[in-house]
């Protein structure tokens, strides 16, 4: 018996595909608006409490919102009211500045 070939992939364009091709998630700074693939981001989470919390793991259950590894965005993003608008509630300032602590600690390797 004969194996048949495998379909070659088209798009709706008709043009092939390939296979190895996979998608990347993109993600968007909320302190700056760039966007790009997220790994370059650094996840932030907040909780049903209002708490955020860096996502160095990128698996943390809660709302989550991506910043460049630049403290300018987490500068750019506070004045900006972003926290609060990303996670859709309000975050405790104390929050912020812990996390404004924690991100300064992985930004500087």
């Amino acid at each position: 018996m004969e194996q048949k070939a495998d379909k070659e992939l088209t798009d709706s364009t008709g043009k092939k595909k390939d296979r190895t091709n996979k998608r990347v998630p993109e993600r968007q700074c909320m302190g700056c608006g760039k966007k790009g693939e997220k790994s370059s981001f650094v996840r932030i989470v907040a909780d049903e409490d209002g708490r955020a919390f860096l996502d160095l793991s990128g698996k943390a259950g809660g709302r989550g919102a991506y910043l460049c590894r630049d403290i300018a965005c987490l500068e750019k993003a506070k004045k900006r009211h972003a926290f609060s608008r990303s996670f859709r509630k309000e975050i405790d300032e104390r929050f912020i500045a812990e996390l404004e602590k924690d991100f300064f600690d992985i930004t500087k390797v």
